[in-house]
């Protein structure tokens, strides 16, 4: 699965025109998950101060709620994102987010080891700041399955 994803990634990354790259800090109640993520611009609108984007990622991750038999997850989104700049020539955005995950968690509870497999929608919204001119971070809270704070640093090319 992890090598399907870096091969879907990288080739995005080759064939796309204005590619972003970025890692991921996912938390949550019950746990944490870190991935990579990769985007690229479809469109724009009003001067490219709106972007619609497509993109998909990767997360994994570990779980600390001591109530829970889930022990690790592995979750692959796909999803499609829009990029607002309000002021023209201003660091700041907003993110809206929308896509679709499949999670897959291994659970072990009185020496019983299973895997489940879940999928859903996700929705998220945030803010973000470019810190030069390739480099961005943003906040987003997502809603959903795992729902929670993600903080990202993205990368264009």
């Amino acid at each position: 699965m992890k090598i399907l994803v870096y091969c879907i990634v990288f080739s995005v990354a080759v064939l796309a025109q204005s590619f972003t790259a970025g890692t991921a800090y996912h938390i949550n109640g019950n746990g944490t998950l870190m991935g990579i993520s990769g985007s690229y611009q479809v469109r724009t609108w009003n001067h490219e101060k709106v972007s619609f984007r497509l993109g998909a990622g990767y997360y994994t991750g570990s779980n600390w709620n001591s109530g829970s038999s889930v022990e690790t997850r592995d979750r692959f989104e796909i999803n499609a994102e829009s990029y607002n700049f309000w002021v023209q020539d201003r660091p700041y955005f907003t993110v809206l987010q929308i896509g679709g995950h499949i999670t897959h968690e291994r659970s072990s509870a009185a020496a019983n080891d299973s895997r489940t497999t879940n999928s859903g929608i996700i929705f998220g919204a945030g803010v973000g700041m470019h810190i030069t001119a390739p480099l961005a971070f943003s906040v987003r809270y997502m809603v959903g399955k795992d729902h929670g704070l993600r903080l990202g640093m993205h990368y264009t090319l």
